[in-house]
């Protein structure tokens, strides 16, 4: 009866409730954005905040960083004001790939590894020129995280994605050459944005109970055939 009563509740409660997870949020306080009609790229460092399901991790993580490919332009949408002026543009990118590289240091001990996940899709809404804000907003598939990782921070390995938000400026001078650019620039640079990037991960209680349940219906229908 217990065990037919926990197949109910793995079969009625969705994954994202059964796998409710310890969520990782990583603050990067820098970060460089090219985008425009081909493929956009954008790379982050100086993480400032790193909480592990609301605390901090005690181990120093400044050198992480992140790195992102996004696939090709789906579509423009320009904004207009009311005499038909562009006022600003968002693109909308799918596919592409986002890795997040970790070096997690403890008593001089270095850890390394990585979390590389899709791209589901990527929206940039941009201004017109150079000095005004740009915004990018990931949405994240499913990913493995590296099991050193994932022993350093206490989490399950299998990440069941996540998003990521960026606040940038568009400029003529950034860190890399290139344009702010408007609308019509096949590419355009921003840069000096903060990024959030929040994960969500299965905690292992919820993995440990799921095998315990399929484990036990495989015992007990074993012994009923025997």
């Amino acid at each position: 009866m217990r065990i037919a009563a926990l197949l109910v509740s793995l079969v009625l409660f969705p994954a994202s409730q059964l796998f409710a997870a310890p969520v990782l949020f990583l603050e990067f306080l820098n970060s460089d954005l090219t985008f425009g009609t081909g493929n956009p790229d954008q790379s982050g460092k100086d993480l400032s905040s790193f909480d592990v399901a609301g605390s901090e991790p005690g181990v120093d993580f400044w050198n992480s960083g992140y790195l992102a490919q996004a696939g090709a332009l789906d579509h423009q949408t320009l904004n207009v004001n009311g005499a038909g002026d562009v006022i600003g543009s968002e693109y909308v990118y799918t596919g592409g790939v986002f890795e997040l590289f970790f070096v997690l240091e403890n008593n001089g001990a270095q850890t390394f590894g990585s979390w590389v996940a899709p791209i589901l899709t990527l929206t940039i809404t941009a201004g017109e020129s150079d000095g005004q804000w740009a915004s990018a907003s990931y949405v994240l598939g499913p990913g493995l995280l590296d099991q050193p990782i994932a022993t350093a921070l206490g989490v399950g390995r299998h990440i069941q994605g996540g998003s990521a938000f960026s606040q940038l400026l568009l400029t003529d001078h950034g860190n890399r050459s290139g344009v702010a650019g408007d609308h019509s620039t096949p590419e355009r640079q921003a840069w000096d944005g903060v990024t959030d990037i929040t994960l969500e991960v299965p905690e292992p209680a919820s993995v440990l109970l799921l095998t315990a349940g399929t484990g036990a219906l495989w015992a007990r229908r074993r012994s009923r055939r025997g």
